[in-house]
C-alpha cells in the first residue's frame, strides 16, 4: 500500500551539473595521493584532500536517496531485490577486477624491477572480498602495500550505506523517513567520540552516518518543495550563486586548518555535509543559474570518475616507478609538473577505456531492473 502522503510524485530527472562535481571531488583525492609531500606548495593544496570522498558520500546519499524517494512514492514500495542487484552491476564489476590487479601486484613488481615502497600490511583476501577493507584499516591502524585497496575502504562504506538504505526505504514510510534521517544526522558524534578514544580511523558507516543522512534529507526538501526551491532558485542572481560557490572551494581547501583540530574534528563531518547540502540545492533545480550540459567535457569526466576513483592509486604508483627507474629527481619542479600532468593524462585514458569497453556492459544490464 502507498504511504499516506500529499507529497507529489516527482518527475525523474538526471542531474547533469553534479557529475562535473563528481570530477572536482576526484581531483581533491587524487592530489591527496600524488605523492609529492616534499613541495610545500603542493602539500598545502593536497591537506584535507579527504573531503573530496566526503563529498561523494553527501552527493551518493542525495542521488540514491531521490532514486528511492521516487521509486516508493510511484508505487508506493521499493524493490530491494532490484536495487541491490542495481548496485552490484555499477560496483562490483570494477571493484574485483581492480581487487585483482591488487593481489597480482607483488607478482609485478617482482617480475619488473618496478620501484615499490612496500609500508604497510599485505593484503588478505577475505576481507577485500566481502567488502570490510576499512575494517582491516582500523583493526591494522595502517594501510594495505598494495594499490588500490587503500582507497577501497570508501567503496566498502558505500557497500554498508546501499544495504543500511535499500532496507531502510523498504521497510520505513515515506512519512517517517525524513525523522529517522534526522536522527542519523546525529548518532555519528557517539561513535566517532568513541573511535577518538580508541585511536580508530573514521572510515566507517557509522562513523561517516551523517554525509549520508544529509545528503537524504537534502532529497526529501528538493522533492518535497520542488516549486518552492524551483522558484527561489529563479530568483537568486547569478553573481550571488557564482559568489557562494567561490566560497565554497575556497572553504574546502582551508577548512582542514580549522575542522581537523581537537575536538571539533568530531563536528568537521557535519559541518561538510551542510556545505556540500546546500551546493546541491543551489545546482540541482532546473532554474539553476549554474547549468552544466551532459556534452561538457567535466560532465563526461564525471561519468567515468568511479573508474578515476579506483584506478589512480595504482596508475600513479606505475608512472611513478617509471619515473624513479629513468633517474627522473621527482624534487625538480619541472618534473613535478610533468609528472603530474602524466599521471592525469594517464588514469583518465585508462578510466575512459574502462568506462567503454568494460563497465558499460555491465550498466546496460541494469536496464532489466526496472529504475536507477
Amino acid at each position: 500500500m502507498a504511504d499516506a502522503t500529499t507529497i507529489p510524485i516527482p518527475e525523474r530527472r538526471r542531474f547533469e551539473t553534479l557529475d562535473s562535481l563528481r570530477f572536482f571531488a576526484f581531483l581533491r583525492v587524487f592530489f591527496l595521493h600524488v605523492g609529492l609531500a616534499s613541495f610545500p606548495l603542493i602539500h598545502q593544496f593536497t591537506r584535507g584532500g579527504e573531503n573530496g570522498v566526503s563529498f561523494f558520500f553527501t552527493l551518493s546519499g542525495f542521488l540514491i536517496s531521490y532514486l528511492l524517494f521516487q521509486e516508493k512514492l510511484s508505487t508506493g514500495k521499493v524493490d530491494l531485490g532490484a536495487f541491490m542487484l542495481r548496485r552490484v552491476l555499477r560496483i562490483w564489476p570494477l571493484y574485483f577486477l581492480m581487487a585483482g590487479v591488487a593481489y597480482a601486484t607483488p607478482w609485478f613488481l617482482s617480475t619488473t624491477g618496478f620501484y615499490h615502497a612496500q609500508s604497510g600490511y599485505d593484503p588478505d583476501w577475505r576481507f577485500t572480498f566481502f567488502f570490510l577493507e576499512n575494517y582491516r584499516l582500523i583493526i591494522e591502524n595502517n594501510h594495505p602495500n598494495v594499490a588500490p585497496l587503500w582507497v577501497m575502504w570508501s567503496l566498502c562504506v558505500e557497500e554498508h550505506y546501499y544495504i543500511l538504505w535499500g532496507l531502510l526505504f523498504t521497510f520505513v514510510s515515506v512519512r517517517k523517513l525524513p525523522i529517522v534521517l534526522s536522527v542519523m544526522t546525529i548518532l555519528p558524534y557517539a561513535f566517532r567520540y568513541y573511535y577518538r578514544l580508541h585511536g580508530w580511523d573514521w572510515i566507517d558507516l557509522p562513523t561517516n552516518l551523517d554525509y549520508f543522512a544529509f545528503g537524504g534529507l537534502t532529497a526529501y526538501l528538493y522533492i518535497r518543495y520542488t516549486d518552492k526551491i524551483e522558484a527561489f532558485a529563479e530568483k537568486i542572481p547569478k553573481a550571488l550563486v557564482v559568489g557562494f560557490l567561490t566560497c565554497t572551494v575556497a572553504f574546502v581547501y582551508l577548512e582542514w586548518r580549522v575542522l581537523q583540530n581537537g575536538y571539533i574534528s568530531i563536528c568537521r563531518p557535519t559541518i561538510l555535509s551542510i556545505v556540500f547540502s546546500l551546493v546541491l540545492l543551489v545546482l540541482v533545480p532546473k532554474k539553476s543559474k549554474i547549468k552544466l550540459s551532459e556534452k561538457n567535457p567535466l560532465s563526461w569526466l564525471g561519468t567515468i570518475s568511479y573508474g578515476l576513483y579506483l584506478i589512480h592509486t595504482v596508475s600513479n604508483s606505475f608512472v611513478k616507478s617509471i619515473f624513479i627507474k629513468n633517474g627522473v629527481m621527482l624534487n625538480v619542479p619541472i618534473n613535478a609538473t610533468i609528472y603530474i600532468m602524466t599521471t592525469l593524462t594517464v588514469v583518465i585514458l585508462l578510466s575512459a577505456a574502462s568506462y567503454y569497453l568494460f563497465e558499460t556492459r555491465f550498466l546496460n544490464l541494469k536496464k532489466r531492473f526496472k529504475k536507477g
